[in-house]
């Protein structure tokens, strides 16, 4: 219920990173959701999103993950989190995270 599968429609710059983006998903609720991302995939695009749009593994607020960036490899529940100044409301996951890889 936490972890689905989400469309991107729109990405930009972090106003207080340069190595960050921030994302506008669709996932199926009323409205999109925005989150602050370091995804090296989602940076390369810049502005411009292919078509069709990409589809992502999406976390939403609530989810266990696997902190993929700590020895022990834990279950962490996602929080909500400002990152740079900017509210985060989910998280892309990668194949680690979501425990299909190494």
């Amino acid at each position: 219920e936490y972890c689905v599968v989400g469309q991107i429609k729109k990405i930009r710059k972090h106003p207080n990173a340069d190595a960050l983006d921030l994302v506008d998903v669709e996932f199926g609720a009323d409205k999109p959701i925005t989150l602050v991302t370091g995804a090296p995939n989602i940076h390369e695009m810049g502005n411009s999103i292919p078509e069709p749009a990409p589809k992502v593994a999406l976390a939403l607020t609530g989810a266990m993950l696997i902190d993929a960036y700590h020895e022990d490899r834990a279950l962490k529940k996602l929080k909500p989190a400002k990152i740079r100044g900017i509210a985060s409301e989910g998280m892309l996951c990668s194949e680690l995270e979501l425990g299909l890889s190494e």
